[in-house]
């Protein structure tokens, strides 16, 4: 299974983005400071390679005349280590540097010791913490100040006891005052020096974080700009699909009921009514991807629910993939939106089918389990304990790099390739998981295959089974409905099943031709079944100018979006009564029973 999202998902971030995580060295234009210590140590240590080369020589001469060959010892080693040193290859940075403070220590410790203050000795002591401050930082400076106030300590208690003796006569009492000022002022530069080049460090780093958010904040709006735009299309989509598959629904239901039970075509006909059934959780998942919908959640069996389910994800899994199904003996019942977890399915059947593109075997699996306080299967997942019903989806794919698994439910990350997902599939699906109470994770090793697991908290047996499409109408009457519906399709399939049921329908397609009838009809109309959206005057305002024509005049709204969406819109009151497109013909005709009943 690819980094687990599909073409299928849905535009749902809850979790945060986060920058893409690298272990590649920092170039010089991304870390300046960095870059330019790094030539400041090159700098260093050539000059040391020209400078040695004359120290040596000229130590080389004084020792023939003075017959001073400590000297030559001292500036011949120095000159070879920094040759060494600076032929050495960048990615030994730390030796180098390492290598540099020690020439320049060892040689200020050597002619100190020999030569007394007035010689080199003490400007290359003095040198050391403002070199370390510079090429490493300020706690390092502090560091190398404490080994030179060390030094300078120890070379006064020498020169005290008279171990070492100086070519001029210097006491303590002015070694101690030369040796002060001299630390005091390479004190204050090396450690000045390297709080400032660290400030601008942090400043520049700061300046590249603040970039790469605002990269990528515009990124995420263009995606989510696009995925507006598609959004809504889709909602519209769904909107005018709803209206066709009422259509196909009611005239199927009223053919069916016109037939014997033993013709031929019923079966054919409840197969219809089936693929209607199922073309809703179609629709609504649009409709829930334009945000134009909200989840409502059923007691379901997974079980039952993936035995349904498992024609459609072989057809998403593809020719090349096999589905292999294991299910619990028992029922997994769990509450949940049924479109949400299809959605979840759907997610994980694609990706796993674009990991194994030679194709490969899909295995979902459903299983009961208890969780307690001692038995997490994952510190991760912070579910409380209680029983909880568990799927898997695995695949043998390619699997997911280790770098990416922390990534892949934040929005808009995918490791597929450009155009081929939009990056909101898994982050949708973690969505669902925990709005439904549970926790969804992924595990995953590079040519081993992905296993995606949902975890949701069990629920008691279903009580709110769907109501059989087969099923008889229930009672009708003699009331008159008056019914205000554009679409000419759907506007014929309310008043076909109406009228069988024995009601007196008036029809109509807009709002206006709605309330001229009820104005001359007076006390005739006994409901008013309208749609709520509409050209010109929409259902609302419909049935608020009914009123004060007619008051009480009872009515019903049908709608492809839910009741909480239309509320948001302020499209629809809470509590008055909606039925949702598409419904069945029993749902219609009970719901209009239900209401001429309670309004008489």
């Amino acid at each position: 299974m690819e980094a687990p999202e599909s073409r299928e998902d849905d535009e749902h971030p809850l979790s945060r983005p986060r920058a893409p995580a690298t272990n590649r060295p920092r170039t010089a234009s991304e870390d300046p400071v960095g870059g330019w210590r790094q030539r400041l140590l090159r700098w260093i240590l050539w000059a040391y390679v020209g400078l040695g080369a004359v120290a040596a020589a000229a130590g080389i001469g004084l020792a023939v005349i003075e017959g001073v060959w400590g000297i030559v010892a001292v500036d011949v080693g120095a000159w070879l280590t920094a040759v060494a040193l600076a032929l050495l290859p960048g990615r030994y940075h730390a030796l180098k540097i390492g290598g540099a403070l020690a020439i320049t220590y060892g040689i200020g410790v050597f002619f100190t010791l020999s030569f007394g203050p007035f010689a080199a000795g003490p400007l290359w002591l003095f040198a050391t913490p403002m070199m370390t401050g510079a090429l490493i930082g300020w706690r390092a400076a502090v560091g190398a100040l404490g080994v030179l106030t060390a030094t300078l300590i120890g070379t006064g208690v020498l020169l005290d006891r008279g171990v070492i003796a100086w070519p001029h006569e210097i006491g303590l009492g002015e070694w101690v005052v030369i040796s002060g000022s001299l630390l005091a002022l390479s004190g204050m530069i090396s450690v000045s020096v390297a709080l400032l080049l660290e400030g601008i460090e942090r400043a520049h780093r700061a300046r590249e974080v603040e970039a790469q958010a605002r990269e990528r904040l515009e990124e995420q709006l263009r995606n989510a700009q696009k995925m507006e735009a598609v959004g809504r299309l889709a909602g519209g989509i769904a909107h005018d699909f709803n209206n066709l598959m009422l259509a196909v629904m009611g005239f199927t239901e009223l053919a069916m009921d016109n037939l014997e039970e033993d013709a031929p075509s019923l079966d054919d006909l409840r197969e219809i009514a089936k693929a209607v059934d199922r073309g809703r959780g179609l629709t609504s998942q649009l409709l829930a991807f334009s945000r134009q919908n909200v989840a409502t959640p059923r007691t379901i069996d997974l079980n039952g629910f993936i035995r349904e389910a498992d024609r459609l994800l072989e057809q998403f899994a593809g020719d090349q993939v096999r589905v292999e199904v294991r299910l619990s003996p028992t029922p997994c019942w769990v509450r949940i939106d049924p479109d949400a977890l299809s959605q979840i399915f759907v997610n994980a059947t694609v990706n796993a089918r674009d990991a194994m593109p030679e194709g490969g075997v899909l295995r979902i699996a459903t299983a009961n389990m208890s969780i307690s306080d001692d038995s997490q299967p994952e510190e991760a997942l912070q579910l409380l304990p209680g029983d909880y019903a568990r799927v898997t989806v695995s695949d043998n794919g390619v699997g997911i790099p280790a770098d990416d698994l922390d990534k892949i439910f934040e929005p808009f990350f995918t490791t597929k390739n450009p155009g081929q997902g939009t990056g909101l599939g898994l982050s949708t699906c973690w969505a669902i998981a925990e709005q439904a109470g549970g926790r969804l994770r992924v595990e995953s090793k590079p040519g081993r295959g992905t296993t995606l697991e949902l975890l949701l908290p069990t629920a008691s047996a279903a009580s709110d089974a769907k109501p059989d499409p087969s099923a008889p109408a229930s009672g009708g009457g003699d009331e008159t409905i008056l019914v205000v519906e554009d679409e000419e399709q759907v506007r014929q399939t309310f008043t076909r099943i109406l009228r069988s049921n024995g009601y007196e329908v008036i029809e109509t397609k807009d709002a206006e031709q709605a309330l001229s009838i009820i104005r001359a009809s007076g006390n005739r109309i006994d409901l008013l079944l309208t749609d709520i959206i509409m050209p010109g005057v929409n259902g609302r305002e419909l049935a608020s100018r009914a009123q004060e024509i007619r008051p009480g005049l009872p009515t019903l709204f049908v709608s492809g979006y839910s009741g909480e969406a239309l509320a948001e819109r302020d499209l629809i009151a809470d509590g008055v009564a909606l039925l949702k497109k598409p419904f069945s013909l029993k749902e219609l005709s009970a719901r209009v029973r239900e209401i001429l009943d309670a309004h008489k």
